[in-house]
């Protein structure tokens, strides 16, 4: 499943899921397997919340909602 431009969870069987960043180069790199869905896209929020440095309230604020309209979109 796509989720963002950078990030997609795809099953690799059915007991695992993986969860895929983009490289730079364009190909897909495995970052992390998982039982189910709902812990893959808690690791992937905690990852985006820790990759704003939390530099400000404002910022942390803007990429929760993006993150809540991103799940939002793909979870219906």
């Amino acid at each position: 499943m796509f989720i963002s431009e950078n990030y997609q969870i795809i099953s690799e069987d059915d007991r695992n899921l993986l969860l895929q960043k983009k490289t730079v180069n364009g190909n897909w790199r495995t970052d992390g397997y998982f039982s189910d869905f709902k812990q893959a896209l808690k690791v992937l929020v905690k990852r985006e919340l820790l990759s704003t440095g939390f530099t400000d309230y404002e910022r942390v604020c803007a990429k929760i909602e993006l993150l809540h309209k991103t799940i939002e979109t793909h979870c219906k």
